[in-house]
């Protein structure tokens, strides 16, 4: 009887340890228990941008980066495009605008840089709203005149990595 106590109480004991460590229950990184015994993670090994879950965020990333250095000269065209493919009004648009821009960072390699905020646009998007996400980024591209090597190239190589095929 008294080993049925024992386990019991470090059945319970271990019970607590796992509610406590699961926060609200909607954990999706496995069992609490074994993440309690693994110890801490380290963040530092999640790319920030591979964490986004919305779309119209990660979208309006994209056309910011593709915008690059002219960032502020095209943020009028960034907006419409937001505006009319996302149907939101324009202070919407101002609020999503300003969280992606630092998303976006400053001028790189826009072939690796692309393809980092996809997630959210393939789980998310269908095939025409992907589709329209391309020409999102064209009209950005073009929107400061005509668009270089690097920005026809990189929105070109984003097709396959949305399931589209290459234009």
């Amino acid at each position: 009887m008294s080993l049925l106590l024992v386990i019991m109480a470090a059945l319970c004991t271990l019970a607590v340890m796992a509610a406590l460590a699961g926060g609200d229950g909607r954990d999706t990184d496995g069992p609490s228990l074994i993440r309690l015994l693994a110890g801490p993670r380290d963040p530092i090994d999640k790319d920030p941008l591979g964490q986004i879950g919305d779309p119209m965020l990660a979208a309006t990333a994209m056309m910011c980066a593709v915008a690059g250095g002219g960032v502020d000269a095209v943020k009028r065209e960034i907006q419409a495009q937001m505006c009319w493919h996302f149907r939101i009004d324009g202070e919407t648009a101002e609020e999503i605008y300003a969280a992606a821009l630092p998303l976006a960072g400053g001028p790189g390699d826009l072939t690796g840089f692309l393809p980092r905020l996809r997630g959210p646009i393939v789980a998310c998007c269908n095939l025409r709203e992907r589709e329209n996400l391309i020409r999102m980024l064209t009209a950005v591209a073009e929107a400061s005149g005509t668009p270089s090597d690097a920005q026809a190239r990189a929105i070109d190589r984003l097709r396959p990595y949305l399931g589209l095929s290459r234009g």
